[in-house]
């Protein structure tokens, strides 16, 4: 009898095989995402939503994937004034809400990407 894969339902379990690295970024990025008013966090098995929370129907505004040396992040369909190209559209036959994708391979790139995700959090919240 084949053991039926369990779903991740923990911000442990997403982190699980991960480096220290990412590991640490994660909890730099998490804290700066939860300085934003009425966030909360929603883990799902493919990602770590944060939602906006002050509506009727919360809405989600970023997804954080942590991968074993980077983190992916998934933002609102917006346009952002990315100068320096690290935010790039999903294809629309994948028919993802947040279809705008970025990685994060250090803490500049935290900074860097903040206020994207300040934005789509803006665009959730008015």
């Amino acid at each position: 009898m084949k053991k039926k894969k369990l779903l991740k339902t923990t911000i442990e379990e997403h982190l699980e095989n991960k480096s220290k690295e990412v590991i640490k970024m994660f909890f730099i990025l998490k804290e700066k995402i939860e300085k934003f008013d009425k966030v909360q966090d929603k883990v799902a098995d493919p990602y770590i939503g944060y939602k906006f929370i002050g509506n009727k129907r919360p809405k989600l505004f970023v997804e954080v994937h942590p991968q074993k040396d980077r983190i992916q992040i998934h933002l609102r369909p917006l346009e952002y004034n990315d100068l320096r190209n690290k935010i790039t559209k999903v294809p629309d036959n994948h028919k993802w809400t947040l279809n705008k994708i970025a990685y994060i391979y250090d803490e500049v790139d935290i900074d860097y990407l903040l206020p994207f995700i300040q934005q789509a959090y803006n665009d959730v919240c008015y």
